[in-house]
Formats: C-alpha cells, structure tokens, sequence
C-alpha cells in the first residue's frame, strides 16, 4: 500500500477472523500439521520436545562454511547475520581486538574482514535491492559498504556523529528500504535507510548524500544541510520506544511500530514527512516485530504493496494478519503455552511465502506455509524442524520450488521425510557457521478449496482439534476399514460445513460491503451537512459583523462630538480659574517686601545647612579617618621601635657633625649663603645647612623662599632622613607661620617612606613629637580652618603611626 492509500484507511476498524478454532500439538515431529481453516490456530508444544535430542530433524541438510568459537550472546546487541543472495555478513567479537564484520560468499568462499569502527557494532543489515551492507555502531555511526561479485568491500558512505549523541543505555538498529522501482518509468537508484533508537526515527537518502558531498566519509550536520537528505520523524509518544520500522518499497512511506501498541504511518514527499495515519492494532499488546507481505524479489508484481501486514506480540507467540485496506484481522496463530515457551524471532523470505519462527533457546524453528485462499493470505500448514545443538542466529536465503518429490536431504540412513519446497537458511551455531537446506512439503491447495470467514452471526464456536503424533496399525483390518470410512464420511461432513461457510462468508462479505456503502453515504451526507453548516455560521458570522460595524460608525460621530463639547467646556473653566488665581498670586507677589524674603531665605538656608549638611560632613570626616586609621595601623607598628632608633641615631650624628661646622662655618650664618644654595637649586643643602645652624629662624628662611610642594616633586627628592628632621624641627614650634608649617608638614607626611632603613628607627618618635604638638596646638583659641587642618594632619600622623 503506498502512502496515497494510507490517507483512506480507517482507523481501528477491526474485527475477528473466523469463529472455527483450530488446535494442533507439536511433539518434535517432522510430520507437517495442515490447517483446516488457516484464520484462528492455537499451537500447543509438547512440553516433553525439550527432552534431550541425538540428532537434528530428518528434513535438514547441514554444511558448515567456516569454524568459529562464537562469543556468549550478552556481546551482542541487534542483528549479529545479515544475508544476501551469496553474500553472508556476521559480527566478531574480540576482547583484545574489539569488535568486526566478516564478508563471506558462501559460493566462492572468497572472504573480507571490516574493522576499525569508532565504537562497538550494533546491528547490521544487507540493503534487498543493492549488494550494500550497512552497520551502524552504538553510537549511531553509519557505515554503509559496496560489495562487488569478487567479495571486494569497499566504503560507500560513513556517516559519523559527536561522540555521546545518543543516551548510553539506547541501542540503534537500522532497516533498509526494498526499493523496487517502476518497470516502464525510468529512475535512479535509491539507497535509503532508517536509523531508529528510543523514541527517534531517521531517514537517510544516501545516494542524495553522496552524490551532493561527493566523500566517503561526511558528519551528521553535513548531510543535514543536503536538502531531502535526512528527514527525521516526529514521534508523540515520547515515553514510548520504536520497536520495528518499515520503509515501503516504492519509498512513499514509513511504518513505525512502537512497543506500547500502536503503528504509525507517515509520507514522504518533496517536503519531507507527514503524518498519514495511526493504527491501533487488536488488543493493543506490546508488538514485538512489524512485516508486511510483499514479494519484493519481482519488480513487477501485480499486487499493491502493503496490502496485508503481520503483528508480533507476546514475545513472538502470538502472530496476527491484517488487511491493511480496511484493518480487518483475516488471521490469528497463537503458540501455547505462553508462559512456557521462549521468545520467537520473527522472520519472513522476500518471497513472503513462509514465515520462520525460531526458538533459540529450545533449538526449533517453525515453518508457517503461507498460502493466498480466495485472494486473501491464510496460514495453511506448520512444520517444525528441531536441532539437537543450539543456535546463535539464522536467517532465510531462499525458497525454491523442487522437481524431485523425494530427494533426500539427510546423511541419515533413516527414512526421510518428501520434500516439494527447499528453504535454504545460513546459520550461527556456538563453533561455525552453517548453510543449511530444509526441506518442506507444500500445502496443495488451490485459490477457493478452503473457506474464508466463517459466519459471525452463528453463536455457537466451531473447533477443530488434532495433533502430529503418527497413529499405529492395531492389526484389526475391520476397524481400519471402519476407521476409513468414518474418515470418508468425516471428510465429506467437513466439505459440506466447507461450502455452507463459503456461502455464509459469501453472504457476510455482501452484508460488509453493504454496510460500508452505507456508513460512507452516510459519513458523505454528514460532511455535507457539517459544510453547509459551517457556511452558514461563517455567513451568519460575517453579517453580524457588519451590522456591529455600521451602528459602530453611526453613534461614533454623535459620541465624539458630545465628548469634544464637554471637553471644551471643562478646558475653559479651568483655563479661567488659572489666571484668576494667578493674577491674584502676581498682585500678593508684588506687595512683599523683598528685603525680608531675601533675610528669611538667608536665614532659613543657614539653619538647613547647620543643622543637616555640618553634621553629615563632620560624620563622613570621623568616619574616613576612622577607615584610615585602622587601614595603617597594622602596618606601621611593627616599623615604629626601628624608625625610633635610626632616627635617634641619625640626630646624634647630625649633632655630632654639625658642632664643629657651626663653629668653624659660623660666616655662613649668613642669608645670602642659602639664597645662592636656593637659587642654584641645591634645596637639599639648603635645608641640611639650616637644620645643622640649629636656627629655626634661617629654617624658616629657607621655608619661605622653598615652595612646599617642591619636595613633593620627583625631580629634586629630599633625602628620608632630610624630610625626618625637617618634620622634627617644625613640630617645635607651631605658632607663626602656620599655614606654611602646616603646607610642609603635610607634603612631608604625604611622601615619608616609614620603611625605609635610615629613618625605620627613629620615624615613631618623631611622629608622637608632633601628634603632641598638633594636639597642644588644637587647645588653643585660634582659626577654625587651622585647626581643621590640624586635625586632618593629626589623623594623618595616626595613621603612620599604626
């Protein structure tokens, strides 16, 4: 079915097959059990088949291809074979080597190993129309590979990811599409692949991609940007995880089951994907695996593709046939007991004549016949071939149709069981691979010798219960005779009900049809309905909006104008009570005196400023010297005793030397000596030859004829111990001069350098010298901006001092 016909589906419009009931007992026999019915089957193993077995069934033929010690099967995620036509592509797992794909051809044995992959494998998958083979590893790395008919591999297409794209605990798997093109329209070829995990599905069209980036090896975000490259699947569901997908094969659409039910149709189109449809199928158990019964090795096929779609559920023990065209379940297989038996891996040929379910765990597989009864696929006959070693892994090749009734297929000298069909199989046991050939008896049986759908108006449910266990000959040749008979007589009883329930179903299926006529005239006239309604509502909608819209204009104009007359009115009165109010103000203005509001404004600006700003002001000074105190403090006191010492030390050698040069220099006495010193810009022997005369007068010569901000200045810098002694010499007398005192004491302070080794001992006792001097200074009665400097200087001493 292609995505076109996926539109008119109907969405879970389901119902039950026949009501005759068939149950069958499989012991391990090679005896083929055939269906009466083929739509409602219970197949009840023998729990006495997993008893021990010394041989494997009579029907098979083995040949081992290549011996191998296969891992344990927890190393293994997803597919581990992959088959096609001769080509055989199987996973190595290496603890040392880590993990590879084997190529062989079965035909020629001609062999090649691919390795290196960025990560562990996941599944592998041969593409049905191409000798293509892709593997894709747990990270979602794509590795698509040409094999040509000398077994030679080479890389088509790597599509690589940022390592960690995917969750950790997520397991890719990838499902080619059978793409079979249309016999009489000309196409290129179509290489394209789905890559699913969790709740993500994706598309890729590898011929696009390699044809546009023209490279073996692109990124995901390349191929992202080639347009109709990559489509990625919207997925509503996001708790629920994507089981199976499917591709159909002219590449129009996309099935995707996911375990919690449900399956999910979507088109492709020039602009992507699209949602088409979502079908619940019966019971809404957990799928296990999604087929469809398409014959996709004949390109020209008359039937649609997708017509008939098979259901997996209950780990594979229960399998179900739907007509995809209306939904309908046309059959049910059910294997029994289910909490008993194992999980059966569903596998179909490509000729979808036979589907294999295989055991692994009690080394069976069973061969369900597949056959078309008045036009509609039924399950006609089951045969179970049994192995007496387990298998890893096993795929279908083929299915061939054999001349030779009686070929035996077995190295026994047993009888061997007739064989019209050959199934051949490739095969992972624990030590080899294997290519085996089973053969089959086919169920002849022509379009019509078996009824459809029995009658669902007959209350009473029909069943049909036989087993595969061989009678035995008791030697009374009358009772086998009567046996025969009763047989006869069965047979035509069976007939007769044969015919009344293809009369039944006949009828049923007209009843159907009528039925369906009507519920679509039906739904027709109701969509008509539902138009011509929305139409009048839409009408109805339109002149109602008119109607509102005209009376909205005609009282529009008649509110405006009342609001603007109101509007006007209300400005003028105000508009008039302003300039009373305002002449009135103007006249009182006029008739103040201005002398006493400039007095009041002065007074009341001063009585703001005195009782706010003077108290604000005076708080941030107390506050920054506080912050400044503290911040020198822990750094100057550890300095103090050294600055101390140095500094005594420094004034006794200063006396020393000066004593004599003041008796033996006693002309130099003389102001004009420090004014020369001066204006030859030696500044430094300037102050050292006032401070060696001990005269505080011709000190404060030099001071007067010195600019204080000159020894702040990097160009002529005054020695540590100069600026020490200059400080000391005008802590001792504060009075006079003031302004300028203060000027060089605070540009001393500003430059000290209490770290410095020739003042580092004798620094702090200067310092107390003056804080004593400051605060004797500040007890006294004189300016108020004198002694604010004092006190910023004292606080800058403290400071020093910390």
């Amino acid at each position: 079915m292609t995505g076109e016909q996926l539109l008119s589906s109907q969405l879970n419009n389901v119902s039950p097959p026949s009501s005759i009931l068939e149950k069958y007992v499989l012991n391990g026999s090679d005896t083929v059990v055939h269906f009466s019915g083929g739509t409602h089957i219970i197949l009840n193993v023998d729990g006495e088949d997993k008893r021990p077995r010394d041989r494997d069934s009579s029907r098979i033929y083995t040949q081992v291809l290549s011996e191998y010690k296969w891992a344990s099967e927890e190393c293994y995620n997803g597919r581990i074979l992959a088959v096609h036509e001769n080509l055989i592509a199987y996973r190595l797992f290496n603890e040392n080597t880590g993990e590879a794909v084997r190529v062989l051809d079965r035909i020629t044995s001609k062999r090649h190993l691919i390795k290196s992959f960025k990560h562990p494998t996941a599944d592998i998958q041969w593409a049905h129309h191409a000798p293509l083979l892709a593997v894709i590893d747990i990270n979602a790395n794509l590795y698509a590979y040409h094999v040509d008919k000398d077994c030679v591999v080479t890389k088509y297409l790597n599509i690589i990811r940022e390592d960690d794209s995917i969750p950790l605990d997520a397991i890719p798997r990838i499902s080619w599409c059978p793409y079979i093109p249309e016999a009489d329209e000309p196409h290129e070829e179509m290489h394209m692949i789905a890559v699913y995990y969790r709740n993500t599905v994706e598309s890729f069209s590898l011929n696009i991609i390699k044809s546009e980036l023209q490279c073996e090896e692109v990124t995901l975000e390349q191929c992202e940007k080639v347009s109709d490259a990559v489509m990625k699947l919207p997925i509503e569901n996001s708790s629920a995880e994507v089981q199976a997908v499917c591709l159909s094969p002219d590449a129009t659409a996309i099935a995707v089951a996911l375990n919690c039910g449900t399956v999910t149709f979507f088109i492709i189109d020039g602009e992507g994907t699209k949602f088409a449809h979502r079908w619940q199928p019966e019971h809404g158990r957990h799928i296990q695996d999604l087929v469809f019964l398409d014959n996709i090795t004949a390109s020209d096929t008359p039937e649609q593709f997708w017509k008939y779609a098979i259901i997996s559920t209950e780990n594979g023990k229960r399998i179900q046939l739907y007509d995809t065209e209306n939904w309908h379940c046309i059959a049910r297989l059910l294997f029994e007991p289910l909490d008993q038996l194992g999980k059966l891996a569903l596998s179909i040929h490509p000729t979808a004549k036979f589907i294999f379910l295989t055991d692994y765990d009690a080394a069976n597989i069973y061969c369900i016949e597949v056959a078309y009864i008045m036009n509609t696929p039924r399950f006609v006959a089951c045969t179970q071939i049994t192995f007496c070693h387990p298998l890893v892994n096993i795929v279908p090749i083929s299915v061939v149709q054999q001349e030779d009734h009686h070929q035996d297929f077995s190295l026994s000298d047993e009888e061997v069981s007739p064989a019209d069909i050959l199934v051949s199989f490739v095969a992972l046991s624990q030590r080899s691979l294997l290519h085996l050939e089973v053969g089959l008896e086919k169920s002849h049986v022509s379009n019509g010798d078996v009824g459809c759908e029995g009658s669902g108006e007959d209350s009473n449910e029909q069943m049909i219960s036989t087993s595969n266990v061989d009678t035995t000959d008791d030697g009374n040749g009358v009772a086998n005779s009567d046996k025969r008979q009763q047989k006869s007589d069965n047979l035509d009883l069976l007939d007769a009900l044969y015919r009344q329930w293809e009369g039944l179903s006949l009828n049923l299926e007209k009843q159907t049809e009528d039925f369906e006529k009507k519920l679509r005239e039906e739904r027709d006239r109701t969509d008509a309905q539902m138009r011509q309604l929305r139409e009048d509502i839409v009408s109805c909608d339109e002149r109602l909006f008119l109607k509102l819209e005209s009376l909205i204009n005609e009282n529009r104009t008649s509110t405006v104008e009342a609001m603007q007359t109101s509007l006007d009115l209300k400005m003028d009165s105000v508009i008039q009570s302003l300039r009373a109010t305002t002449v009135d103000n103007f006249k009182q203005q006029q008739n103040m005196d201005l002398h006493v509001i400039r007095e009041e404004l002065t007074n009341n600006i001063r009585e703001v400023l005195m009782a706010t700003m003077i108290p604000i002001l005076q708080d941030v000074c107390v506050s920054l010297f506080q912050q400044l105190n503290e911040n020198f403090r822990t750094g100057l006191d550890q300095y103090m005793k050294q600055i101390h010492t140095l500094c005594t030390s420094a004034l006794r050698t200063n006396q020393a030397v000066t004593d004599p040069l003041i008796v033996n220099n006693s002309s130099s006495a003389d102001p004009s000596a420090l004014i020369n010193l001066i204006e030859n810009q030696r500044i430094t022997a300037a102050f050292e030859k006032a401070m060696m005369l001990k005269d505080f007068g011709a000190l404060m010569f030099v001071c007067n004829n010195v600019d204080p901000d000159l020894i702040a200045t990097a160009e002529q810098p005054l020695p540590q111990h100069v600026l020490l002694c200059l400080l000391n010499q005008l802590a001792t007398k504060l009075e006079g001069e003031t302004d300028l005192k203060f000027r060089y004491i605070e540009n001393v302070l500003m430059i000290l350098q209490v770290k410095d080794p020739t003042i580092a001992g004798s620094f702090r006792h200067v310092l107390n010298r003056l804080q004593t001097a400051l605060t004797a200074y500040m007890g006294t009665d004189t300016n108020a901006s004198l002694k604010r400097r004092a006190r910023l200087i004292s606080q800058l001493t403290a400071n020093l001092l910390k």
